[in-house]
């Protein structure tokens, strides 16, 4: 019998990702300055993928960048 969990996504979980709805400030070539309740600088290289959803923006990024 095979068990369902690895012992090593126990102990490193995976990195955890989140739809976060922002506006838009500013785009450099490396990063973008985004308002959710405050200010934000978020590389490029963190975002996963960018939807418009009800004339707002969502950013799929890494949970704790926002955090």
């Amino acid at each position: 019998m095979s068990w369902p969990w690895s012992l090593y996504r126990v102990l490193c979980p995976p990195p955890r990702y989140v739809w976060v709805s922002v506006r838009i400030l500013r785009e450099t070539p490396k990063a973008v300055l985004v308002f959710t309740a405050a200010k934000f600088w978020i590389p490029k290289s963190q975002i996963r993928a960018i939807r418009l959803h009800r004339n707002v923006f969502e950013l799929y990024v890494r949970e704790s960048i926002l955090a």
